[in-house]
């Protein structure tokens, strides 16, 4: 649907300035790796919804199990979900 601007024209509400920052040091870096972010570290109304989605973080976790820790190096294990048949 279009919407003609002569009825609703554009209005600026805000302006955010966002400062550039220099992200690049080492301890950054170090703190980028170690961060880890899924669509289910939210608040409860934001939370994906689905049975798609329910077995993406099925997915998500079975990926994080299997693959090796990135701390230690060890590999996890514990994965036997079985999202198929």
């Amino acid at each position: 649907m279009k919407w003609p601007e002569d009825l609703s024209p554009w209005v600026a509400v805000a302006r955010v300035d966002l400062p550039r920052q220099d992200i690049g040091g080492d301890d950054n870096l170090a703190a980028a790796d170690a961060t880890s972010i899924t669509p289910w570290r939210s608040r409860d109304a934001h939370r994906p919804i689905g049975e798609i989605l329910r077995v993406r973080q099925e997915v998500y976790r079975c990926s994080s199990i299997e693959r090796p820790h990135q701390w230690t190096g060890s590999a996890r294990t514990g994965c036997s979900a079985k999202l198929m048949g």
